[in-house]
């Protein structure tokens, strides 16, 4: 594929590619940081577009009650003013005693306007039409904005997390099997609270609901350490790992080991949170169309669904078909922020 050019950039974000398209686009993407902030400044320019709300939805008889509308409209009088050929000043059509000239009069005052009402007509079905297509196109260029700005964030933890395992022989931030920080979502305090991430932001989706929480802050330690309750605790662990699910480890001959950083292409090691209402677990984050998944490798690629491939590992599911630690090492399951790999603690 040849460098890729704006127009490819801006039917990237509009979702206007075909999927082969897509794939080597996102490809380019992932190795080029350059072309990311063409993307980013690209998707900033069309920010205008996202006054439109995401889940609006074009009435079914648009059309018809817009010509409807139009041609009540062009059926009454019309006050109009027109240039007379050879005359530098605007003068009034005869009128009636009102002011307002019949549409019909129009038509035979001058030669340069002949608009009929079912011209009119015309021109709003052509309008209306033309709503049919781009409010859809806007709402598929949000999403599509989201699922990029996802992706950059989802980049900067993968390095995060690269530069933990560095640190510690390897292993990335491990989630406790018991105890208060017993839950998926430690690995964000992990990685704030030692210096391995400085930006708490990108723990954050854009297209998520808690990036509309202004207020949000990550949980610290402390304020873990010292929930007085099972209720407070609950709160505290719902939210501390943001937006994104985190691999939860595994089980080895009946003990609880941590994820070791193997640089596995396909084995997934965070994604947008899922949700555990919907039976498939599907993260809601991009309008529930799938995913953004970061593997092992350091790639972020975009999933429509809890596998990579067909047949591959479900990564939101144990083996077992369970939302628990892995039951080999191979056995990827990213967890909501508040899952513990065991039986949380309850605190009286």
């Amino acid at each position: 594929m040849t460098d890729p050019t704006r127009e490819q950039l801006i039917g990237y974000l509009l979702g206007a590619l075909d999927d082969d398209e897509r794939e080597d686009l996102e490809s380019q993407l992932n190795s080029d940081p350059e072309l990311r902030k063409e993307l980013l400044r690209l998707d900033w320019s069309l920010a205008p577009l996202d006054q439109v709300q995401s889940n609006f939805e074009v009435p079914s008889d648009l059309v018809r009650r817009t010509c409807e509308l139009v041609q009540f409209h062009a059926q009454q009088p019309a006050a109009i003013l027109h240039r007379k050929e050879g005359v530098g000043r605007a003068e009034e059509v005869e009128s009636n005693s009102d002011g307002f000239v019949p549409l019909g009069d129009l038509q035979k005052s001058d030669q340069g306007v002949r608009f009929r009402w079912v011209d009119l007509i015309a021109a709003a079905a052509v309008a209306a039409t033309a709503a049919l297509l781009i409010i859809p196109a806007v709402h598929s260029r949000k999403i599509q904005s989201g699922v990029v700005l996802c992706q950059n964030n989802l980049r900067q933890l993968g390095v995060a997390m690269a530069h933990y395992s560095q640190k510690h022989n390897g292993y990335f931030p491990p989630v406790p099997g018991r105890g208060k920080l017993a839950a998926a979502g430690i690995y964000a305090p992990v990685l704030l609270e030692n210096g391995f991430l400085t930006d708490p932001s990108y723990v954050v989706c854009p297209a998520s609901i808690l990036a509309e929480n202004r207020g949000y802050k990550v949980p610290t330690f402390a304020q873990l350490a010292n929930a007085r309750s099972s209720a407070e605790l609950s709160r505290l662990r719902k939210t501390m790992g943001g937006s994104y699910g985190y691999c939860m480890g595994y089980m080895q001959e009946g003990q609880y080991r941590t994820t070791k950083n193997l640089r596995r292409p396909n084995f997934a090691l965070m994604s947008d949170m899922p949700n555990g209402v919907r039976p498939d677990l599907q993260s809601v984050n991009h309008g529930g169309d799938g995913q953004n998944v970061l593997f092992e490798d350091g790639h972020v690629r975009f999933v429509t669904s809890s596998q990579t491939n067909v047949g591959s590992d479900d990564f939101f599911t144990n083996d077992d078909g369970l939302v628990a630690a892995g039951r080999h090492k191979d056995d990827s399951v990213i967890a909501a922020s508040d899952t513990p790999p065991s039986p949380p603690l309850l605190i009286d």
